[in-house]
């Protein structure tokens, strides 16, 4: 399963069961400085990722008095003692997703399913053939539209069905990874990159896509 989200704050060891600091200073994915050079190198595509933050922010903005209890208990589910630390809540958004995301990945590996992590919109840019890919934040309506002619381009490809249902951006970013996913076990090229403490990523380019594997 392809999963929208990154696997663990980046300064925490995915590998551990439980919740354990990471070595040296963390200032970068390793998975994602890997994933940036074979974009560059191969199709020179914009690679937008969010920095996946360390835990030290989380922990800020779980602790704020205005956070909700709910997020607060699921960072204590997931965190456990760390909750106990000071830290400020600097800048940002609270990204509530990456909890949701954090969780995820937790639970599947307690049901043994094999899980990667997927970024919508370089799949979506990937899978456009060079076209414009409108921003979601310049109109949604224009977002949509361009997101759903890839998806029927790519549906298509695959013989697959139901690409027509979707009506809503987090619906076609959700099918952009699923239909990326099936290409990838197909005559697409996928791409895999590992780390051992960070998890891994999935990624699918075209068949005709020309791309500089990274060492």
């Amino acid at each position: 399963m392809i999963v929208d989200s990154p696997r663990w704050p980046r300064d925490l060891d995915c590998s551990y069961r439980g919740v354990r600091r990471r070595d040296g200073d963390c200032a970068g994915r390793t998975i994602d400085i890997a994933l940036r050079r074979i974009i560059k190198e191969s199709i020179d595509q914009p690679v937008a990722m969010f920095p996946t933050p360390r835990i030290d922010y989380f922990i800020g903005q779980l602790s704020r008095d205005g956070c909700k209890p709910h997020l607060r208990a699921f960072g204590n589910a997931l965190f456990g003692s760390m909750m106990a630390e000071k830290h400020n809540a600097k800048g940002g958004t609270f990204t509530r997703f990456m909890l949701t995301g954090f969780a995820t990945y937790r639970a599947l590996a307690m049901l043994g399913v094999e899980s990667y992590e997927g970024y919508p919109d370089l799949q979506f840019r990937l899978w456009n053939k060079n076209r414009p890919l409108p921003s979601k934040n310049g109109g949604k309506s224009i977002a949509i539209a361009q997101r759903r002619h890839v998806l029927a381009e790519l549906a298509t490809y695959l013989r697959c069905t139901g690409d027509e249902a979707v009506a809503t951006l987090d619906e076609a970013d959700a099918s952009i990874l699923a239909l990326g996913g099936i290409a990838a076990a197909g005559d697409a090229i996928g791409v895999t990159i590992e780390h051992h403490a960070e998890g891994r990523l999935m990624v699918s380019f075209p068949a005709n896509a020309r791309v500089a594997f990274d060492d």
